[in-house]
């Protein structure tokens, strides 16, 4: 993760998180911003981000849950991230879930183009984050 959001981050340099309470902002998770979209307490909780992933940045753009209801404008992409949590027999299943929407085709080439570069990280970094909350709801419970 930190590779990805390098670039980013030193661009934009160090950003106070967002308060909890505010539901409709980005929020902070690693340096990057998602926005809550989505949340059925105790089930799922779908975070998005919106940009120009394939760029060196990111080019991420501040945007707010209502806007996630929409198609991106042209030239951009909205990333859609959910974790889903469901009974199985005497335990308990966490999954995620990536989805991406883009604004348009010309955007769609881009993303695809840069899916086919980072997408093994990305799972790499999905399947990390899963075992580190598995091993840590073990460690609580």
């Amino acid at each position: 993760m930190g590779l990805r959001v390098g670039p980013a981050w030193l661009g934009a340099g160090l950003r106070d998180p967002v308060s909890a309470a505010d539901r409709d902002r980005p929020r902070s998770v690693g340096c990057v911003g998602f926005t809550l979209v989505a949340e059925a307490p105790g089930e799922e909780v779908v975070l998005g981000i919106m940009g120009r992933f394939w760029t060196p940045t990111g080019g991420l753009v501040t945007t707010t849950a209502a806007q996630f209801r929409e198609p991106p404008p042209a030239g951009l992409a909205q990333g859609f991230w959910n974790f889903r949590v469901e009974p199985c027999g005497f335990g308990t299943v966490l999954s995620t879930e990536t989805r991406v929407r883009c604004g348009d085709p010309a955007t769609r080439r881009r993303f695809v183009r840069y899916w086919r570069v980072i997408r093994i990280g990305s799972g790499f970094i999905r399947r990390s984050l899963l075992r580190h909350i598995r091993l840590e709801a073990e460690r609580a419970g």
